[in-house]
């Protein structure tokens, strides 16, 4: 299903902005150029992009035709964290997944959505179809997602509209319209994608959905035509996408649809909660706001998250220069570090308390001693 992109996430990157952007990531921790031209980085590497991720995807068919529809869960949830925490954060080059690359791994992962449907709608057992769409949930949430904000950020229209497309599986096109609003207040108050110290993942939730959508709707506000209602026209495609799963899958089909929706969702929210938790910009002595820049995004740079999400975790990186495609994201050691993966963190974010206890210690010193208040305003924390 293809639906043409209302708007573009980015608007142009100045040169100014660039080279701002290249010299905090030389001071850093930006590798040497020269250690990258390497056969262990431009082909070792760089393959490991792509056989992952579509090894990951192939999970989805592979569960249904052994009958073990809970194996893209089991892998996601609870094998990937485990390899991460034992491989750990391996030494990195600056790689990745190119375009054109990225867009055969979400076509990929499509396919074997629609084909999961023809399977799951001959299926006797219940359970069999929950676990089935529960393993499909987590790998769109884990690469679909990945994919889908990696496109968004292009400029060609027909990679926006591949984007769009995923992400209209999950009934979620609209966060693609909003999300260049993210780009621009990430660390104040009002941005939704933004977590604060004091809020846990389950108070996070209702203000996130609630303000991606306010921000979609006011990103298209001073449009005419149909890019005026681009968000509910792309929630209306949503719906008739699982009208039309509906009429040919049965209510098996609608099951498994709604299921892998929700916990893609789940997964898009946990892992902006993580991103960004408890970053926030302050004001100067001169009465601005400092500029967004690496202090303000968790780096979170395990070696197998890495080609799972197509490098999203080097996210500090990404908000320096998002333009930048995924095979040019560097690592920025002196960046927020989180303790952990993004597999782990997004589990342990369900448990408010050892989320907190875990990653306070990891907070920039200046961070530590301030909370956001309901209204917005920065004071010292108790």
């Amino acid at each position: 299903m293809c639906i043409a992109a209302p708007t573009r996430m980015e608007e142009p990157v100045s040169e100014n902005r660039l080279a701002t952007a290249s010299s905090i990531a030389l001071e850093l921790g930006r590798p040497d150029p020269a250690e990258q031209s390497t056969f262990q980085c431009v082909i070792v590497e760089h393959s490991t992009y792509i056989l992952i991720p579509a090894l990951f995807i192939g999970l989805i068919p592979l569960g249904l035709l052994l009958n073990m529809p809970w194996l893209g869960l089991v892998v996601g949830a609870v094998v990937v964290p485990s390899i991460d925490e034992i491989v750990g954060r391996k030494e990195a080059c600056v790689t990745g997944p190119s375009i054109k690359e990225v867009r055969i791994l979400l076509g990929a992962l499509v396919v074997a959505l629609v084909w999961s449907l023809f399977q799951v709608a001959q299926y006797e057992s219940w359970l069999d179809i929950v676990l089935a769409a529960a393993s499909s949930g987590y790998i769109v949430g884990a690469i679909g997602i990945a994919a889908a904000h990696e496109l968004g950020h292009r400029r060609s229209w027909v990679d926006r509209s591949l984007g769009l497309s995923l992400l209209a599986c999950i009934g979620y096109a609209h966060y693609q319209v909003s999300h260049h609003r993210h780009h621009v207040r990430v660390g104040l108050p009002d941005d939704p994608a933004t977590a604060h110290r004091e809020e846990s993942l389950y108070a996070f939730f209702p203000r996130y959905w609630i303000g991606i959508w306010h921000d979609a709707t006011a990103m298209v506000s001073r449009f005419k035509g149909y890019k005026h209602h681009a968000p509910a026209l792309l929630l209306v495609a949503s719906g008739i996408l699982l009208g039309l799963i509906g009429a040919n899958f049965g209510a098996k089909g609608v099951v498994f649809w709604t299921i892998q929706g929700a916990i893609g969702l789940f997964l898009i929210g946990g892992v902006d909660y993580i991103q960004h938790w408890g970053l926030h910009r302050t004001l100067l002595p001169d009465g601005r706001l400092e500029r967004a820049g690496p202090d303000h995004a968790w780096e979170s740079p395990y070696w197998l998250s890495e080609r799972i999400t197509l490098n999203l975790t080097r996210h500090g990186f990404h908000h320096l220069i998002p333009t930048k495609e995924a095979d040019t994201l560097q690592r920025l050691p002196k960046a927020p570090q989180m303790p952990s993966s993004y597999g782990t963190m997004v589990m342990v974010a369900m448990f408010p308390p050892l989320f907190r206890r875990m990653m306070e210690p990891h907070l920039p010193a200046r961070m530590r001693d301030v909370q956001t208040t309901a209204n917005g305003a920065s004071v010292v924390a108790p």
